[in-house]
C-alpha cells in the first residue's frame, strides 16, 4: 500500500484451490483483514451467487478478441 499509495482491496489464495489450499476459516479471516475480495484459482466465471470472498476465475491470455469473447461465452454456458 505504500508503494503504490492506495489501499490493497484484494486477496489471491495461495495456491488457491478451495478445500485443499485454504478452507472456511481462511476466507473468515481474509474477510476480517478488510479484504473487500479474494479469488481462488477455480476455473470458471462467477456470477451474483459466488462469494465475493471465494471468486472462480479464468484464462484471459488469448491474443485475439474474438478468442477471448468466445472463450467467455463458453465459460458462461457451462456455469
Amino acid at each position: 500500500e505504500q508503494l503504490i499509495n492506495k489501499p490493497v482491496t484484494g486477496f489471491a489464495y495461495p495456491n488457491g484451490l478451495p478445500g485443499t489450499d485454504y478452507d472456511s476459516s481462511a476466507v473468515e479471516l481474509v474477510k476480517a483483514a478488510g479484504f473487500e475480495y479474494a479469488v481462488a484459482t477455480t476455473w470458471g466465471i462467477s456470477t451474483k451467487a459466488t462469494s465475493t470472498h471465494d471468486l472462480n476465475r479464468s484464462t484471459p491470455w488469448d491474443t485475439q478478441p474474438g478468442r477471448f469473447h468466445l472463450r467467455l461465452i463458453r465459460q458462461m454456458l457451462r456455469s
